[in-house]
């Protein structure tokens, strides 16, 4: 009767470890049932995508996504600060699931990546040495010199006006150097201008107050840097229900005024769409 006894005990035991060792495994299947999202962005364009004095990634169009992905817990999310090249074919051959840098729509783009609802609305300016008046469209830059990054619709534009002007080419030196370097460059002379959002050129000001200034581009220059003014996330082709997944939350983020509250944050205004930009995608 004890070695019967003791049998059942030891069964007993046994039984008990092998369920909650199952317990433990399904607390751990249910703890890493989350998909993780990587983000790739350059952390450079500040107030869009920058990293804070904790190492964080952090901006605008960062924030606007941290959001969306609060309101989706089927998700983790992880950024990857890259530079431009590295975003597009990262992107496109699945290393990232997200490519986040305040991207303008461009017709040739949209033939590689899926586009989200549009979440802020931006405005290009003509960035000088402070004094210099003659440059303030393609055409009066002809002759001069600025940095661009490749891949960027303002590069694009560039590149576009220069192929189809080649009597009135602007220079065009390549680099992934930080924007403020660029501007330095420009108070100091070696640099002629560069085409920026007004966004940043103001969030380096405040920051630097370079010998600048800051010219509107027109809305003849401004069409052929982007086909609207908006900025979008990028997804690859085979991402639709992410991106469909983002758009919904990006909608309801319109609707309750979070767009308009990180707007107030980063801006100090609301620059998100009108409502009618959530209707419908772009592809």
């Amino acid at each position: 009767m004890k070695k019967r006894s003791l049998l059942k005990s030891v069964l007993a035991v046994g039984l008990a470890a092998t369920i909650l060792a199952g317990c433990g495994n399904n607390a751990k299947q249910e703890a890493t049932d989350k998909t993780t999202i990587k983000v790739a962005t350059s952390g450079t364009t500040n107030p869009y995508t920058t990293i804070g004095d904790d190492g964080e990634n952090t901006g605008y169009d960062i924030d606007v996504l941290k959001a969306v992905l609060k309101k989706l817990p089927q998700y983790n999310l992880e950024f990857v600060t890259t530079d431009f090249a590295s975003m597009f074919e990262g992107t496109l051959s699945g290393s990232y699931d997200i490519a986040v840098n305040n991207f303008s729509y461009s017709e040739k783009r949209s033939k590689s990546y899926l586009y989200s609802y549009p979440y802020d609305e931006i405005s290009y300016v003509w960035v000088t040495k402070t004094g210099n008046d003659s440059i303030n469209s393609f055409e009066t830059a002809a002759g001069k010199t600025t940095v661009v990054s490749s891949g960027v619709s303002i590069t694009l534009a560039e590149e576009k006006w220069n192929e189809e002007n080649p009597d009135k080419q602007t220079n065009l030196t390549y680099s992934e150097q930080e924007t403020p370097v660029t501007l330095q460059q420009i108070a100091d002379g070696s640099v002629h201008y560069v085409i920026i959002d007004y966004a940043m050129f103001k969030a380096y000001q405040d920051v630097y107050n370079f010998d600048l200034q800051a010219t509107d581009v027109s809305p003849e220059d401004t069409e052929m840097i982007a086909e609207n003014n908006y900025a979008y996330y990028l997804f690859a082709y085979d991402h639709e229900q992410l991106r469909d997944e983002v758009n919904t939350v990006l909608k309801e983020l319109k609707a309750d005024g979070t767009l308009a509250a990180l707007g107030e944050k980063w801006f100090g205004k609301d620059t998100s769409p009108d409502d009618t930009q959530f209707e419908k995608t772009l592809n």
